[in-house]
């Protein structure tokens, strides 16, 4: 018996056939690898990869082929102007794009720029290759009329330079976020006076004399759903700047408010202690700032982003005296101007705001 036992134990210690080292460095290896992962997690490592790095990386094996470009919902295609290649038309190489990338759901062609062709014609290939388009973000042309047609339905963000491209607006049922380039009335039809674009979030607009009270009272009343506004005033409209900004406490959804001011009157900002419910609030000022001036902002508590910039020839540190009570959760505070050097005091207000993570200066 003891010789059979013997013989077993002889047995099991000579079957070594000098694989154990080759199965050790395979564990290694394995914990080493991108297989380790689950193709879940495996996507979303790869969604931090830039657009380009893509194309690069695509090659390593064809776990990448499949994984690589799926986490790609939204593309400007602007953008695409470093991926055309030699011996390669625009329309093969965004064709190839777009078969790369099947769950685009967003599409930004407001830069798109001609050497590319019609918009008609390369919204066309991503919309056949990409099942689940859904938005659309356009430059709006007067001669766009086919592209409307067609997309009009899809367009949630435009921007309208040219403004005999307006009539085409109540064509986008979707439209969220507007932009005009000129005046007030560009969203309002010439003939009717009928409001163009309803329900919108974002809206941005240059400010002029023909803007009248009545229009802004129009367009307040069919997009109370607006939650940032955008103004560009014009030199000459100082008379009627406090009708347009006193009414902003009739957006019952505004949180975001940026205003562009060439005025000398430091009443403009007096509307401000009617807007409590803002949290992000740009102001471009063409004037010294004095505490005077931003002394109607300490009613805005519930700011959490706060920019100022200014061309004058003064900041008055004073203007941010007390800031910390004023702004209780203020998180990004950015000043900019030409001529102010920080000093002591200014850093001493700041200091007492308690919720800041970010400073600007």
């Amino acid at each position: 018996m003891s010789q059979i036992v013997k013989s077993m134990k002889t047995s099991l210690e000579t079957t070594d056939d000098g694989n154990e080292d080759n199965i050790q460095q395979t564990q290694i290896y394995a914990k080493k690898s991108f297989n380790r992962f689950g193709d879940e997690l495996f996507g979303h490592i790869l969604s931090y990869l830039t657009f380009k790095d893509r194309f690069q990386y695509e090659c390593v094996s064809k776990r990448f082929q499949r994984r690589i470009f799926e986490s790609v919902v939204y593309i400007d295609i602007y953008a695409f102007n470093g991926f055309i290649r030699q011996n390669t038309t625009i329309a093969q190489t965004l064709a190839t794009i777009a078969r790369k990338c099947p769950n685009i759901e967003t599409i930004d062609s407001i830069q798109l720029r001609e050497f590319y062709g019609s918009v008609y014609k390369v919204l066309t290939i991503f919309h056949n290759s990409c099942q689940y388009l859904r938005q659309i973000y356009c430059l709006l042309r007067s001669d766009y009329y086919q592209l409307i047609q067609r997309f009009g339905p899809m367009m949630t963000r435009i921007h309208v330079y040219d403004p005999l491209a307006k009539h085409s607006l109540i064509q986008c049922h979707r439209l969220s976020h507007l932009r005009v380039y000129h005046h007030l009335s560009d969203v309002f039809d010439t003939t009717s006076g009928q409001l163009l674009a309803n329900n919108l979030h974002t809206f941005s607009f240059n400010h002029s004399l023909t803007a009248s009270g009545v229009l802004f009272e129009a367009f307040i009343a069919g997009n109370q759903t607006l939650k940032s506004l955008t103004i560009y005033p014009s030199i000459d409209c100082s008379k009627n700047m406090n009708e347009v900004t006193e009414r902003l406490s009739r957006l019952p959804q505004l949180r975001e408010l940026t205003l562009h001011l060439h005025l000398t009157d430091c009443q403009t900002l007096n509307s401000l202690p009617f807007c409590p419910q803002l949290k992000r609030l740009k102001l471009d000022l063409k004037e010294e700032i004095n505490p005077q001036m931003l002394d109607p902002l300490k009613h805005c508590r519930r700011l959490t982003h706060l920019t100022i910039h200014s061309i004058g020839p003064k900041f008055d540190t004073n203007s941010l005296f007390n800031c910390g009570n004023h702004w209780p959760r203020l998180q990004y505070l950015s000043i900019e101007d030409w001529f102010y050097e920080r000093g002591v005091g200014f850093l001493s207000h700041i200091s007492r705001l308690p919720a800041l993570q970010t400073l600007k200066s």
